[in-house]
């Protein structure tokens, strides 16, 4: 027989508290037949000791313990930790288990960010384990949420590749009140996300079945989680903006994890480097030409500013092109035309036709280009503006400085620990991040496993330089590869620098008698097919 709550209305839950098992509203913590309601806030708060310990493993490692209770203390200071420490430590758990120990007690948040949707996998299992424990000793759970992007997410984006185009196709949906997914909101839903860790993909497969939007609803929960798992981007971009307030909160309310940080900065830099191409133009222009005379003439027109500019460099080759030099060649252009445009106008332009044609289920580069245009004129410091002929001829702004991005977060949020097997020197990245030297604490560890589990060799007489290349140099590479599989008891991974040279050695180990089995990554898998090859 299902309970429901009196007060809100949400299915009661079992759990055990001080050694008897009670029904207890998951989501405002009221206790029927109880003299006294509360908040879920402020249950969890009386439930979880003072001596909270979620470390979820019964042994801990060397180095590891000592990382942990770093870790440790530099949250209780506030403080950030640049952690250096190899691959087998066990950083994920380490860090989760400091990070949300301190959130816990001090209705804080912990963001777990990562650089790849493979690693929320880590990240998601642990938190499992570590809520096992807590459900044991504690009597609570944490409240997870593992979210991506909202593009990844979308039931609706299956057609949709382009990012700028996508969001902005969100954005129309959302305004016309035209998507059914994002319209329909269900609290149950809400609820069982929050009733139970799950990975990103068991959550958008939940919301599709009830027919909620699932980055909305993984937001929705957000609002009551301890920790949430996503990108970089949630944190380091203008998405922050959008994001925070969504679940409430604000950046001194932050414990940040970040994992793989050796990427951070270069993935700062990327949120604000952009490239335009006379491919690109090219293209916009062909998809604007049958309706709208004027935005295709002026696209026309600015391809050919675009190749004036290209033959101004020699091939493979670049310079620096002044901010001011290209708005002005594009002003001067727009004033000599009937319509007399300026820059804004064309920028307005291009944005009111791509926002169109998305209207209208056709896909377009118009608000790309409209965004280069605008980011050409608006980012002024730690920003290098070039024209390049290095591949494609293409024109360029890209960001150099990331702490333009990482000094507001870091000098905001609570505390953070940022963690890599290559976060080396930790003084380099802590500067590059703007991190504060009062608040920054530099850590390497060394690996637990004994020196002689690794063992590095190196063969001579063999190369991937392109002129070296062969029918011999193939052959060499199949041989060796076939002389160490055959030493080696376990399994064997082979990389390449790319798919012809696999494919070119792979092709001569037909001819070796080999004891393994093959498994091959193609060219263009899926994300699925890539991770069931893992597997």
């Amino acid at each position: 027989m299902s309970i429901f709550c009196e007060e809100c209305k949400t299915l009661l839950r079992r759990r055990k508290v001080n050694g008897e098992k009670i029904l207890i509203c998951p989501k405002c913590g009221f206790i029927p037949n109880g003299s006294e309601k509360k908040s879920k806030k402020e249950t969890v708060k009386k439930r979880v000791s003072a001596e909270l310990a979620l470390f979820p493993f019964p042994k801990i490692r060397d180095g590891q313990k000592e990382f942990l209770e770093d870790a440790r203390s530099a949250i209780n200071e506030g403080k950030h930790i640049i952690v250096h420490a190899p691959t087998g430590i066990g950083k994920t758990a380490a860090a989760l288990s400091a990070a949300l120990e301190y959130a816990m007690k001090n209705n804080k948040i912990v963001f777990f960010l990562t650089s790849k949707q493979s690693q929320h996998y880590i990240a998601i299992e642990t938190l499992r384990s570590m809520n096992e424990k807590l459900i044991k000793e504690e009597g609570t759970d944490i409240v997870a949420v593992d979210v991506i992007s909202k593009q990844s997410m979308c039931p609706l984006s299956s057609t949709r590749s382009v990012y700028g185009a996508f969001n902005e196709f969100c954005r129309l949906k959302v305004k016309t009140r035209s998507c059914e997914y994002f319209k329909n909101h269900n609290e149950a839903v809400v609820n069982k996300i929050k009733g139970k860790i799950m990975h990103v993909q068991q959550l958008v497969k939940l919301c599709k079945v009830y027919g909620t939007c699932p980055h909305k609803t993984a937001l929705d929960a957000g609002h009551d989680a301890n920790i949430i798992v996503c990108d970089y981007s949630y944190i380091f971009s203008d998405i922050r903006e959008v994001i925070l307030p969504k679940i409430g909160k604000e950046l001194n309310d932050i414990v940040l994890v970040v994992d793989e940080a050796h990427n951070l900065p270069d993935r700062i830099r990327s949120y604000l480097s952009s490239s335009l191409t006379s491919i690109e133009l090219n293209k916009a222009e062909k998809e604007i030409k049958k309706k709208n005379a004027a935005i295709a003439r002026h696209l026309h027109n600015l391809a050919a500013i675009c190749e004036s500019i290209f033959n101004e460099v020699e091939d493979n080759k670049e310079k620096k092109l002044e901010k001011d030099e290209l708005i002005k060649r594009i002003e001067d252009t727009l004033k000599e035309s009937l319509e007399k445009w300026n820059y804004d106008f064309f920028i307005e332009a291009l944005t009111k036709a791509g926002e169109k044609m998305l209207k209208e289920n056709e896909a377009t580069s118009l608000l790309d280009i409209a965004a280069f245009l605008d980011g050409w004129r608006k980012h002024k410091t730690g920003v290098v503006r070039t024209v390049s002929k290095k591949d494609v001829a293409r024109i360029s702004y890209t960001l150099l400085d990331p702490s333009i991005l990482s000094e507001e977060v870091f000098s905001q949020a609570h505390s953070s620990i940022l963690m890599s097997g290559t976060l080396y020197p930790g003084e380099m990245y802590a500067d590059l991040l703007a991190i504060e030297e009062s608040r920054r604490i530099i850590k390497s560890y060394r690996s637990p496993f004994p020196r002689e589990n690794r063992i590095v060799l190196m063969t001579n007489n063999l190369t991937t330089l392109y002129k070296k290349r062969g029918l011999r140099m193939f052959q060499a590479y199949a041989n060796r590869i076939a002389e160490a599989s055959k030493h080696i008891q376990g399994n064997v991974a082979v990389f390449f620098p790319s798919y012809g040279l696999l494919h070119e050695v792979l092709g001569r180990l037909d001819n070796i008698y080999l004891t393994k089995r093959l498994l091959i990554e193609k060219q263009g898998l899926r994300k699925e097919e890539k991770e069931r090859l893992i597997e």
